[in-house]
């Protein structure tokens, strides 16, 4: 999702639409500041919802009141109607009023750079990031640099972040007597995957899938 869950969007709600294809054409209020509610919270609901609750930055779990529209793209540097365009927002963690996170939307702020910047509405985002039983994050793909890149200026390897992957990791797989083999193989094809009842992607999904290969390993 800048990183580590890839999100596909789907066509958005027909009130944002409406809004902008209406602002768009008169040339007033094209921009996030006059992009109100109830659009504004509409459009936040709806895309956290598309996302299957899950932060696309740091895979902590959000709500459609429990998180905050993130710019790709930077509101400070966007072009006319960039502030406003579906495919540069997201819902991320944490939610407004929070105090500054020390991690994910907070920290990428202003940053911006079109090479070195791995959004998570790249299809290979996943496979640019690797982490192990500990809940630590790596750089991993063919561009090492943008990859690294990412991690320091999202802070994606900060310590609090670290543990909660961990915490979820060794809850998955360890339990009160650990995965067998087959248990394994079995939640390494369904960890990826929406719940049919919830419609939510597991909290910290790809640590855990990355972490399942390293203890299979370790129990063979």
């Amino acid at each position: 999702m800048i990183a580590v869950k890839h999100i596909k969007k789907s066509t958005p709600p027909a009130d944002y639409q409406n809004w902008y294809t209406t602002q768009k054409a008169l040339g007033v209020n094209f921009n996030y500041n006059g992009f109100l509610n109830p659009e504004r919270s509409n459009l936040k609901g709806f895309m956290a919802e598309d996302q299957g609750y899950l932060c696309p930055y740091s895979m902590k779990r959000i709500g459609k009141v429990d998180s905050h529209i993130e710019h790709i793209v930077p509101q400070t540097r966007c072009i006319v109607g960039q502030d406003v365009d579906y495919l540069n927002m997201l819902a991320c963690y944490p939610k407004p009023n929070t105090g500054k996170c020390k991690f994910g939307a907070h920290q990428k702020d202003r940053w911006w750079d079109a090479v070195l910047f791995v959004s998570p509405l790249h299809d290979s985002c996943e496979l640019k990031f690797v982490f192990n039983l500990k809940g630590e994050i790596f750089p991993s793909g063919n561009n090492i640099a943008a990859s690294n890149k990412t991690i320091k200026e999202l802070k994606l390897d900060e310590a609090s972040l670290t543990n909660d992957r961990k915490l979820a990791i060794d809850t998955f797989i360890f339990g009160d007597v650990g995965l067998s083999e087959s248990d394994v193989n079995l939640a390494l094809q369904s960890i990826y995957k929406l719940s049919p009842t919830t419609g939510e992607f597991y909290e910290f999904c790809i640590a855990i899938h990355d972490a399942l290969f390293e203890y299979l390993d370790l129990i063979k």
